[in-house]
C-alpha cells in the first residue's frame, strides 16, 4: 500500500512540474505577440494623438492667416484710399494695381464695379490686372495706356512697403526667390537686377528679364536708351546704373527733386542705412554723388 502511495505521489509531483513547464513555455510563446499588441495600441493612440495636435495646429494657423488677411486688406485699404482721385484715372488705377499686389482681388472688384471711380473703365483696369488673359488687342490697349517707368516705379513701392527682403542676408528667402525665378537665376545669387527686372515686367514684358546688372546697362546702351545725369533730368521709374564697391549698381528713381539737387529712388538687395545689403529699400543721392558715382540713366519706353 505504502508503494503504491509513493507511486501516486510520484505521479503527481511529474505532472506538476510538467504543467508548471506548459504554462512557462506558453507564457515564453505568448508574451510576444501581447508586447506587439500593446505596442500596436500604444502606437496608434500616440499617431492618433499627433494626428489630433497637427489638426488643432492647422485650425490655429488658419485663424491666424485669415486674421493676417483681414490685417493686410485693412492696411491695404488705407494706402489706396489715400492714394485715388476721382479724376486722376491713371492713379487710380495704379492704386488698383497696389491692391492687385496685395492678393485683394476681391476689394479690385468690388471698387471696380461700385462706380465709385468714373474715371476708370472697368475693361482697361480688369485687363491689366489679369495680366494673363490671352485676349492679345486688350492687353496692347492696356499697355499702351500706362508708361512702363509708371508701373515699374508703383510695383517697387509696393514691394518696399511689403517689407521685401533676403530671409538670412545671404540672397534667400521667399522674395529673393521671386524676383530670382523670376528671371531664370538661382536663389543664393545677388538680387538687385532681377528686383528691377521683375517690377518692370511682371505686368508686361517690356525687355528681357536679366539678373546682371552690367548686361542690363549693356542693353540699354546698345539701343540709345541711357544718358548722362549731365544731359537730361531723370524721371520717376527711370533705371539708374552707378558705381558701388567696383561694381555696377541699379535701382529704379523714386523721384528728383531739383531745388535740392538730389534723387530718391528704390532698389532690391540694398540698405537704407549703412551696413549689409539685404533688402528693398528706399536710397538718397545728392548732386554730387550723382557725378562722382557715374550715374547712367535709362528710360523704357513704349514698344
Amino acid at each position: 500500500m505504502s508503494e503504491v502511495s509513493g507511486s501516486i505521489e510520484k505521479v503527481a509531483e511529474a505532472i506538476g512540474k510538467k504543467s508548471k513547464k506548459s504554462i512557462f513555455d506558453w507564457f515564453t510563446a505568448v508574451a510576444p505577440f501581447v508586447v506587439t499588441i500593446v505596442s500596436i495600441v500604444i502606437t496608434f493612440y500616440l499617431a492618433k494623438t499627433d494626428r489630433m495636435d497637427k489638426i488643432e495646429s492647422a485650425r490655429k494657423d488658419s485663424i491666424q492667416k485669415a486674421e493676417s488677411g483681414r490685417i493686410a486688406q485693412m492696411d491695404a485699404v488705407s494706402k489706396v484710399l489715400s492714394f485715388l482721385s476721382d479724376e486722376d484715372s491713371r492713379k487710380n488705377t495704379l492704386g488698383l494695381i497696389t491692391l492687385h499686389n496685395f492678393g485683394q482681388d476681391t476689394l479690385v472688384e468690388k471698387f471696380l464695379r461700385s462706380g465709385l471711380f468714373k474715371a476708370i473703365t472697368l475693361e482697361k483696369t480688369s485687363i491689366l490686372i489679369a495680366k494673363e488673359s490671352k485676349d492679345t488687342t486688350i492687353q496692347r490697349q492696356a499697355k499702351i495706356y500706362f508708361q512702363p517707368g509708371q508701373l515699374a516705379l508703383q510695383n517697387a513701392i509696393t514691394e518696399l512697403s511689403k517689407g521685401a527682403r533676403s530671409m538670412t542676408g545671404r540672397n534667400d528667402g521667399e522674395f529673393v526667390k521671386k524676383y530670382n525665378s523670376f528671371c531664370g537665376v538661382a536663389e543664393g545669387q545677388p538680387w538687385a537686377a532681377t528686383f528691377v527686372s521683375w517690377c518692370y515686367n511682371v505686368n508686361f514684358k517690356y525687355f528681357k528679364p536679366e539678373g546682371n546688372t552690367n548686361k542690363l546697362e549693356q542693353y540699354f546702351t546698345g539701343i540709345n536708351a541711357t544718358f548722362a545725369f549731365a544731359a537730361a533730368l531723370p524721371e520717376p521709374g527711370d533705371i539708374y546704373f552707378y558705381n558701388w564697391n567696383g561694381n555696377r549698381a541699379i535701382g529704379i528713381v523714386d523721384k528728383y527733386l531739383a531745388n535740392k539737387d538730389s534723387m530718391y529712388a528704390i532698389e532690391g538687395n540694398s540698405n537704407d542705412i549703412p551696413g549689409p545689403a539685404y533688402k528693398v529699400a528706399r536710397v538718397g543721392f545728392s548732386k554730387e554723388e550723382l557725378v562722382k558715382d557715374k550715374v547712367v540713366f535709362a528710360r523704357v519706353e513704349q514698344k
